[in-house]
């Protein structure tokens, strides 16, 4: 622990604590305002906004976290909400990716059905949202599911297990078993995304890979959500926690600006562009309360 550490008595910490959240609160609301102004005007671009929907939801949620002074809870949530800015800029970046991003979040809810199906014992039953379900009700719900995907989602299903028709049986339980081990969301694979954007040469405002930008808080609250025993023991001062926090906001809803500036007008009229203004007059009042200024920022937002 650093001998300049300071620690605050719990008076302090709830008025730095209740400032923070007042300010961040108003940065997302006029955030979430500017994005309700803006128009996603392709099919791929509605996948796009109802991410953003997610981050701001994310962020909304971690806030309020932060106000009950639960900080690294709020660092988890924000660890969902910086692997959908990955998301976001893939899908940014390769639109004709965005069918096979449907079509794998339908396959990988098939996935899940299939687990619970294959370890149901025959006679027994398993507990689905609090209800007793046999093994023969779940195989129909497994064709159920099935007959609601979408062609695409089946046509990959079954060109996966090598059938022309989608029915239970054993060697087609063996088949799905085999497809499913192997099948893995792009989505869920950051590395690969963060590597196919960087070989299409985009950069956060047109310097910064996303990885660099991205990696450091990713790496450090996925540590906290998996129990890392420092992490949860460790005290640390006031001002540390609000500063990382405020960073884990900014890598989030003020990146969004600067991925999708380039695809929609998110200033379209006078009013949005106040909100910007407003944004920016909470963001300076968020860096005096940790910083005792406002900062020069290597991002232009």
């Amino acid at each position: 622990m650093s001998s300049n550490t300071v620690f605050y008595n719990t008076d302090i910490i709830s008025a730095k604590t209740n400032a923070f959240h007042q300010e961040m609160g108003k940065l997302i609301y006029y955030f979430s305002e500017i994005i309700r102004s803006t128009k996603f005007k392709t099919p791929e671009l509605l996948v796009v906004q109802l991410l953003v929907a997610k981050i701001i939801s994310n962020a909304t949620a971690a806030n309020i976290l932060i106000y009950d002074e639960c900080f690294k809870e709020a660092q988890m949530i924000l660890r969902s909400a910086l692997e959908t800015v990955v998301l976001i800029a893939y899908l940014i970046n390769f639109p004709e990716k965005t069918e096979e991003y449907l079509s794998d979040a339908q396959i990988l809810k098939m996935k899940n059905n299939f687990i619970i199906f294959k370890e149901t014992k025959e006679g027994e039953c398993s507990d689905i949202d609090g209800k007793k379900i046999s093994k023969k009700a779940l195989e129909k719900e497994l064709v159920r599911c099935f007959g609601l995907m979408t062609p695409v989602s089946q046509s990959r299903m079954l060109d996966g297990i090598k059938e022309t028709k989608f029915k239970i049986n054993e060697q087609i339980i063996q088949k799905l078993n085999n497809f499913f081990k192997k099948f893995k969301p792009f989505f869920m694979k950051l590395e690969d995304m963060y590597k196919e954007i960087d070989d299409k040469g985009f950069k956060i405002d047109k310097n910064f890979s996303l990885r660099d930008t991205l990696y450091y808080f990713y790496n450090g609250s996925s540590q906290i959500t998996h129990g890392c025993f420092l992490d949860w023991n460790q005290e640390e001062d006031i001002d540390k926690i609000l500063e990382n926090l405020f960073h884990y906001f900014y890598k989030t809803t003020l990146f969004l600006k600067l991925i999708l500036k380039e695809v929609v007008d998110m200033e379209p009229n006078a009013e949005t562009r106040e909100y910007f203004v407003e944004m920016k007059k909470a963001n300076d009042n968020l860096e005096k309360l940790i910083y005792g200024k406002t900062l020069d920022h290597c991002y232009n937002v």
